[in-house]
């Protein structure tokens, strides 16, 4: 049986005000249930990951980007995009199966998930790669013919 998740009392503060990780991780998991139960049809699930994926870009803008961040914003940060990110590509593996399955019925086609997926592996390597800014440009340059 695993250990119960232990917080301390500044990770239980919330306040309504200043948005915290806290409860995005909580509607997180919300999320990451219903895909863990398989209770749902497949575009459900998608269109619930989307849903998570776009509160998650709008705080980690708010709190990373824009605000000051700590290493508590950091350690939520890393935790609550691989999460996302397996729960992607679990969901993309499962649409790759499901191609008889229209996703354009709900508003997104094949290629949204895709594209989601691969933005989520690109910003972790942005966020918590130990490249040196000198080889990621380089790694930029190379692989996408980005020049940075």
């Amino acid at each position: 049986m695993p250990e119960p998740e232990t917080f301390s009392q500044t990770d239980l503060a919330y306040n309504v005000e200043k948005p915290d990780w806290v409860a995005l991780k909580i509607l997180i998991e919300e999320i990451e249930d219903e895909l863990a139960q398989r209770r749902s049809n497949l575009l459900f699930s998608l269109s619930n990951w989307f849903l998570a994926v776009n509160i998650f870009k709008r705080f980690e803008e708010r709190q990373l980007v824009l605000g000051a961040p700590t290493q508590r914003d950091a350690d939520y940060h890393r935790v609550i995009l691989t999460g996302l990110m397996a729960n992607g590509e679990k969901l993309l593996h499962e649409a790759i199966k499901h191609q008889e399955i229209d996703t354009k019925n709900i508003g997104v086609e094949f290629q949204d998930v895709q594209a989601a997926v691969n933005e989520f592996r690109l910003a972790y390597m942005e966020w918590f790669s130990d490249l040196k800014p000198e080889r990621k440009a380089g790694v930029l340059r190379e692989v996408f013919g980005v020049e940075t």
